[in-house]
Parts: C-alpha cells; structure tokens; sequence
C-alpha cells in the first residue's frame, strides 16, 4: 500500500479556497506549453499549463513572460520530458499554482526561488521519477498550504529535519536515503511517512515517538533486520493504524518493539501449515535475502521432486505458474515455502515465511480459482454433500491420481476429506456429488477473502486530480475499465486487440473459445487499442505493445474516486469546503449499450424476478462460467449480480423461476433523470421523427403507440410478449437499446415499415406504428 495515495487524511480538512479568475492565452503565444481553461461552472475555474513539450527550462520561463490575464494557476504539469534539467530562479515568473506535478523527467535542481511564488497557494508538489540528488526541503516552512510532498524514484541521499505546520503527507520511496537528521524535525500535523524502497536506510524510535499524529509509517526493504528490539517504533495508539515493513531482513520482532498499534500476521502474507503448500503471499526473497527467480521461466527444467505424471504448470495453485511470478512456494511439498535463485550451484533456497497467528484454514478464497483453498466446506452452492477425494467413487480417485500436486493440502487427503478444492483450474473450488445423481459436480458457496491492497496501482489516487469514471477504474483489478486511456505505464502506445498480434495470450480462461469472446461485449473492435484487463490473472489494465521481446505492459489507470463537496459561506468574499476522498460503489448504470463493462448490485430481472447464482447449474443449465475472461469482475459462490456475458443489449441473468433468462434494469449512466435520449454510437442525438424510406428501418424517432393505440411493449422486456429481438443475431436497432426503450422500430425490416410489440397485453401481439415519411 502507498501511503501518498492516503491523502484523504491529509485532505479531509476545512481548507481556505483561492479562487481566480485566469484564463488561457492563445496556443501560439505561449508555446510550446499548452493552457487548460476550466469550467467555470466547477468549483474553480482557474487555468492548467502543461509544459511537457518544453526542450528547456528559457522556454517555460517564455511561457510565463506573457501578459497573462492573471497570475493564479491550478496545475503545472511536466511528464515524459527528458530535456527539462532543472527549474531556475524566475522559472514560473511570478505565476502560483495549488498543484505542481512533474513525473517521468530528467530534472536534476529545482531553485528554491522558482516554488517561493505558490507559497501562498500551493497544495500539492509532486516531483516522481526524476533525477533530483538534492530538493530544497528549506523552503517548507514558507509553504504555509503545502499539504503533501512527493518525491518517489528520484536519488535523494538524505533526509534533513523537516519543518513544516501543515504537511499531512510525505512520501519519499525508491530514492538513495541513507541517512535521516533526529533533531530538529517540526511536523506537528503529520499523518503518512513513505520512505519505503530504501534499503540503505534505518529510521531510529526517536524520531518516531516525536510525531504525534503520524497515522502511517512505511518502509518496506529498508534496514530494520534482523531482529529488532524493544521500542523499535512507538506510535499514538489512539491514532496509528498501519505500519509496513514488507520486504525487510528482519527475522524476530522482540516483545513490545512496536507498540501503539496491534501487530498481527495474518493470512495470506503467512503460512497456515508447517509446509506452507497454501501460501500465496508476495515475499520473493529468500532466508538468506537472495532474489528469487521466476516461476514461469523454468530455469533449471522440471525439478527432480516435481511429480512424473502431472505436468509443470499442475504442481501450482490454480495450474499456472505465471501468476506466482517470483513469490515464494512450495509446488513440490518441500519442507516450507521455497524458489529458484540464480546462483546455479545451489539453484533454490528457503523463504522465511512465519506462521499464521491464526491457523484455522480461512472460509475465504485468495485468487479467483481458490486453488489455495483449505477450508472446510463440504456442500455445494445448492447444497449436495461432497464426494471425499479418496473414498470409493472412480471419477474422484482419478482426480486425485491425476492431480494430487495441486491439492494445497495433499498430505492431508484421507478417506474422510470431502473439502471443496480446486485441482484442476476450474473457476472456483468444487466437488463431486456424493449423492451419484445429476450433477454429477458442481461449485461451492467460497466468498472471497477481505484483504487489504498492497500494490501502490490499487490504492485510491491523489486527491488534487478527480478521477471519474470510466476513465478510471472502480476495482483493484480494473476488469470494468472501459475509458480511453492508450499508453502504457512507461509511455508504449498500445496495438489494437483485434489484431491479435501475439496470438491467444496465456490468461484467457477458455482458450477453446475464440478470442474475441474473452472481452467485454464479446468483441474486441469496439475497445480499440485502449488498455484493458480481458484475462484471467494480471493485476490491471494492459495493453499489446509492438516490442516482440515486451509484448504487453501495465496501463497506469488510477482508481476512481469519489469528491463531495460541502460548501459553507461566511461572506461574500470567502467560500470554505471539506472533502474527502472515498472509493466509489459500483455504478448502477451502463456506460455502453451492452453493459459489459457494469459492476453493480443489481440481481433483479426487469420483471422483478430473482437472478440464479452464476456458479450454479440449478435450475438453468448453463457453463456460462467458463466465460470467465469476459465478466467485469470475478466470481464467487454469492454471486448473482446481472451482467452481460455475451453480445446481447445489456447486462442479464438466469432466474430462478419463469423465463430461462431476462434483461435487467440497468439505464445508461450519462442520461440526466427524467429526460429521453436516443443514443447512437454513444451520444444523444436528435430523434429523427419521420422515415426516409417505406421500411423505415433507419427511423429513430419516439413514437412509442401503434396504429390502433396500444402502448409499445420495451425491446428488452419478454413480457407480455416473449421475443427474440432482444438478441443481437435476430434484432437490428439504429440506436441503442436500454430498459425503458420502447420505441417503433424495424428491427427484422418487415417491409411495412416501423412496429412494435404490444405492450397492454391484448392481441395483436405485435402492430405497425404510424410513422410519417419525412
């Protein structure tokens, strides 16, 4: 977890606005920076500069030699520029901005003078994955507003005492520091410290016990090990919540050596058996601080313990050895956890993984398979009793001689074991029938476990930016991502996937099912060469690059969040708000006309009946699971959200009772309450009232009647009349279809012309509409 992106603390106080009223120059006046008005209907409709195209610092500072209507600035921005090396003295004139942000640059200095300007304004400074050796940490005592400083990736070798009454956030990860001065530090408002990725680094208990309000201290592969002694770290217990020291040579933590908050170790980051077969945590060092190598790449072949009659990939949960990565596991049933390094004359070694506080075998799943799963649930989600694995029925000793190695608990199969597990990859843990009767398997009711993030792209983004969606993501994973964003995290533009250009990737759940069907909607055209997440095990959107050896890359696509706003005036001069930043619930609405990318609660149908649960057989018939690549989210045995598995107009379900299947109410979610819209290729247009042609099959107006009076039956809905237009291969719109649409329309271009089903429930079942021609 990233502490920076905590800046809800930091920021969930009453803060002063400034308001200005700057506007933007003319393009040619100012380049090659460019100027972003904003709404000035928004809060605040103060101008953005992006100078990222700037080969040097003299042509920023031309930028500011304007006559600019004013000097108040929102944002500076400078990203993917490797010519800019340093911001001198005079560097932004005397304009002030509340945000400077500069990523992915080659900036070396920054002039104390060229910040001084915003001392008055500025909340956020931002400089990540530059080159800065040294910053000039003297001048935080004139930010009087400076809420969060993050200087992440640069090679910053000391940490001076810092003054600073206003500062929430500090965030110094994957710099050089070696040292950090005790004395002298003022940061009374303190709430998240981030000097992860240090490794030279050790952070002393004085320092610490000063900070009275600190909330959240990191510094995961810094030097705090081995052991570590009494009052290593002392903290607020009133107020301390979290502390991380992932990745570090620790080897025991002594009684009381931090205090203040409530240590645990807990699964999956510890292991539940003395083999640890079940552990899928993220250590990927070794006992002895090695690197361990990944799994996938097989370095020294199959290993001589791996079993002869089970493939490589067979001895890992879930049946692949990509998604471990370079974690560390027990595949063979070594004695604890181990992997490969790259020393070649011992080629693998122990990992010190400790033992869980709490042993008990979780009623949770990690992964969305659970091949990790050692509860002991032994009835399916529809409630049959389950076969035990080594018992008399041939179908499950088979599985067992087969399969053994992906059973996490394999030493533990007796007779009497008739736990849910998952040993040859489906979608999620199951058993055999024990009753002997159709079925003859099925799924079982395993809930995903709770577990806190840890990856810095799964936490929510830093508050100065407003991420709404879909142009963020709405989950850890970001399988529902459907925005525009095409650029990889290190700045590849991204290949279209329709081109395929490496063939099936390896993640695609069913790969007996043809590649477009593993995405949202069930083809990948309409996504373009726009990052998205299709697969199975990668840990958020990606895309295709054209680099042969690459071929893919994580998209850095930020998690949404959620801005509420409270306005409170005192006069007519001053405006105060407060805010906080949360992670949003599911929308419940589609952002596109078949929905795929919805994540909502919805388990309704548009007739009110109930969704069957997806993992389930009962009582329609379906294999709908091994879809699995096209849900916008993962699976468990609760499930029974409508979503759209296929190409039809919007998200569906099975139900439990009447029709096999039926549409859900899932509206479109840019249509204002209380208005019409007649959408095409994803925008409002003006409904078209009459028809150009006798069978008026491109007609898109809203007459809703038939010729004789009756109210239109909605395209989607099966009652009072059951159809087959709601299917792609038979129905043809010239607009989008949502719930409510109930328009005359030709959808089978019946040569009469425009028509409908009649929606009162009388005969005709279906009538012509009077549409004019135009």
């Amino acid at each position: 977890m990233e502490p920076f992106t905590s800046l809800c603390l930091a920021l969930a106080f009453l803060l002063p606005a400034v308001t200005g009223q700057g506007g933007c120059l003319v393009a040619r006046e100012i380049g090659p920076c460019t100027c972003e008005g904003r709404d000035p209907k928004m809060w605040s409709h103060e101008p953005d500069l992006d100078c990222s195209k700037a080969r040097t610092s003299e042509e920023i500072s031309s930028a500011f030699g304007n006559s600019w209507p004013s000097t108040l600035f929102w944002e500076f921005r400078l990203r993917d520029n490797e010519d800019v090396r340093e911001l001198p003295e005079g560097a932004f004139g005397s304009a002030s901005f509340q945000s400077i942000r500069i990523r992915n640059t080659k900036l070396e200095a920054v002039h104390p003078a060229a910040i001084l300007p915003s001392k008055d304004r500025l909340l956020v400074l931002d400089i990540q994955n530059s080159r800065l050796k040294e910053f000039p940490f003297e001048i935080l005592p004139y930010l009087h507003r400076l809420l969060t400083l993050n200087l992440r990736g640069n090679s910053l070798t000391a940490l001076p005492a810092l003054q600073s009454i206003s500062l929430r956030v500090i965030s110094l990860p994957s710099n050089s520091i070696a040292s950090v001065e005790e004395d002298g530090w003022n940061t009374p408002n303190l709430r998240v410290l981030d000097v992860a990725m240090n490794p030279s680094l050790e952070v002393s208990s004085g320092l610490l016990k000063k900070m009275e309000r600190l909330e959240r201290f990191w510094c995961p592969r810094c030097k705090t090990g081995p052991p570590r002694s009494t009052e290593l770290q002392k903290f607020n217990p009133e107020i301390f919540n979290a502390v991380g020291l992932s990745a570090d040579k620790i080897r025991r933590i002594l009684q009381d050596a931090i205090s203040g908050g409530v240590a645990s170790t807990a699964y999956p980051e510890c292991r539940l058996t003395e083999k640890g077969r079940e552990y899928v945590g993220t250590e990927s060092k070794t006992e002895t601080g090695k690197k361990c190598l990944r799994w996938d790449s097989k370095p020294y072949g199959k290993p001589k313990d791996f079993s002869p009659i089970e493939d490589y990939e067979g001895h890992f949960p879930n049946r692949d050895s990509w998604s471990h990565e370079n974690f560390c596991r027990n595949p063979s049933g070594k004695e604890r956890p181990w992997c490969f390094v790259s020393d070649r004359k011992i080629k693998w070694e122990y990992c010190d993984i400790p033992m869980c506080d709490d042993r008990d075998p979780p009623k949770c799943k990690v992964t969305q398979q659970g091949g990790e799963y050692t509860g002991r649930k032994n009835v399916t989600l529809s409630g049959l009793p389950c076969q035990p694995w080594a018992g008399s029925a041939p179908h499950a000793q088979l599985e067992l001689l087969l399969h053994r190695q992906a059973f996490a608990d394999a030493e533990k199969i007796n007779r009497e074991h008739n736990f849910c597990r998952n040993p040859d990859g489906k979608v999620a843990p199951w058993c055999f029938n024990a009753n002997g009767d159709d079925p003859s398997w099925e799924f079982c009711d395993i809930p995903f476990c709770d577990i806190q993030p840890s990856d810095r792209h799964q936490q929510p983004s830093e508050a100065a930016e407003h991420h709404v969606y879909p142009e963020c993501r709405l989950s850890e994973r970001g399988k529902e991502y459907v925005g525009t964003a095409s650029k990889t995290e290190t700045g590849r533009p991204c290949l279209r996937w329709d081109s395929k250009p490496y063939g099936m990737p390896w993640d695609f759940f069913h790969k007996g099912y043809p590649y477009e069907k593993h995405f949202l909607g069930a083809s990948a055209t309409p996504h373009g060469n726009h990052c998205r997440n299709p697969g199975l095990h990668r840990r958020r959107p990606w895309c295709f690059v054209s680099d042969p050896h690459v071929k893919w890359e994580y998209c850095d696509i930020p998690l949404c969040d959620d801005k509420s706003w409270s306005f409170l005036r005192q006069d007519f001069h001053a405006i105060f708000w407060s805010f906080s930043v949360r992670r949003l619930k599911p929308l419940e609405c589609k952002d596109t006309e078949s929905g795929g990318e919805y994540v909502g609660t919805l388990n309704v149908t548009l007739s009110g009946t109930p969704c069957q649960r997806w993992l389930t057989p009962k009582p329609n018939k379906h294999d709908m699971w091994n879809f699995l690549s096209q849900f916008s989210d993962e699976l468990d045995g609760p499930h029974n959200f409508c979503r759209n598995v296929d190409e039809g107009y919007g998200p569906w379900c099975y139900t439990v009772a009447g029709v096999r299947w039926e549409y859900c109410d899932v509206p479109f979610c840019s249509v204002p309450e209380g208005k019409q819209c007649i959408r095409v290729a994803g925008k409002c247009v003006d409904p078209l009232e009459c028809k150009k042609t006798k069978m008026g099959k491109e007609y898109t107006g809203t007459l809703n009647t038939t010729v004789s009076g009756y109210p239109c039956q909605p395209w989607m809905s099966l009652y009072p009349n059951w159809h087959e237009m709601g299917y792609r291969s038979k129905g043809h719109f010239p607009d989008e279809l949502y719930p409510a649409h109930n328009f005359c329309r030709n959808p089978d271009s019946t040569d009469e012309g425009p028509w409908c089903y009649n929606g009162s429930g009388k005969e005709p079942k279906r009538e012509l509409c009077d549409v004019p021609m135009c």
